[in-house]
């Protein structure tokens, strides 16, 4: 059983309040890929498909990476939202 952070709230949220590591910057790049075999299986689409691949960061105020996530999706289903809040 999760008594505290994941999965009422954000990842984020949870690092920062219970562990004190407070996000500073994220490096995001969102590239147009082509399924090969076992993406095009996995994501049930026909090999060459589009795919947007999704490659993200995330650093502390020192610049200690927090976060560091690859993502493959599917281009005919892929929705992108980003919503920045400074301090």
């Amino acid at each position: 059983m999760v008594e505290k952070g994941l999965p009422r709230e954000s990842l984020y949220q949870t690092l920062e309040r219970d562990y004190g590591i407070a996000l500073f910057e994220t490096d995001e790049t969102v590239q147009a890929v082509v399924a090969e075999k076992e993406e095009a299986k996995l994501l049930n689409v026909k090999e060459g498909s589009p795919l947007l691949l999704v490659h993200r960061i995330v650093r502390d105020k020192d610049g200690v990476t927090v976060e560091y996530n690859s993502s493959v999706f599917r281009g005919d289903r892929f929705k992108y939202h980003k919503k920045l809040r400074g301090r």
